[in-house]
């Protein structure tokens, strides 16, 4: 038709308008080769029959079971018993019938009096270590520390083994001083080991 030239030109516009219709009503009644329209709707499925035949079930039995507890309490409650709080009251408790009651008792009284016996010794005990002597120790050995670091510098290297050698009368007690020789020393004498003595050590050995 597009390639077609009319001599009227409503005729040919007439033509085209008819020719459009004609081809909308082709496309609104043509069938496709595919179904595409939804499935069938199925109630069967929808509905869950058997899910709520389930249910209804469980709960009949649920009810029957409430019914024959109740029924049963109902029975308890009106028979007669002779377990009143009164009668309960009323009874005295049942004597004791331990047969080695007397002998527990008398174990128990032992490890007791045994226990404060141990609990008095070690009350009593004294101390084997003499705070004092240790801090007159550690007085020692800060003040001989301290010697030691000041005269470092004066004692010549040629003779320092000649002072702590082992035939030097040096003992324990006795500190040696920068002429060689040893002197006794003095426990109530001793000078504590202070930061002040620490920093002026510092400053001699320099």
């Amino acid at each position: 038709m597009w390639n077609i030239v009319g001599a009227n030109k409503r005729c040919t516009d007439r033509e085209i308008l008819r020719e459009h219709m004609l081809h909308q009503i082709k496309i609104r009644n043509m069938r496709p080769r595919i179904d595409n329209l939804p499935p069938k709707a199925m109630p069967h499925l929808q509905s869950r029959a058997k899910q709520e035949r389930i249910k209804n079930d469980r709960g009949a039995v649920i009810d029957q079971q409430n019914k024959l507890l109740l029924q049963k309490m109902l029975e308890i409650d009106m028979k007669p018993s002779t377990l009143t709080p009164h009668s309960l009251l009323s009874k005295t408790a049942p004597q004791n019938l331990s047969l080695n009651k007397n002998s527990r008792v008398i174990e128990l009284t032992k490890i007791t009096d045994e226990n404060k016996k141990i609990l008095r010794r070690l009350q009593s005990a004294k101390s084997v270590y003499s705070t004092k002597k240790w801090k007159r120790d550690f007085n020692y050995n800060q003040y001989l520390s301290l010697k030691l670091s000041e005269n470092a510098g004066r004692i010549p290297k040629s003779t320092s083994f000649d002072l702590f050698s082992t035939n030097s009368p040096a003992t324990e007690y006795n500190r040696p001083t920068t002429a060689g020789t040893f002197q006794k020393f003095d426990f109530n004498k001793a000078r504590p080991f202070t930061s002040e003595g620490k920093s002026r050590s510092i400053k001699q050995g320099l």
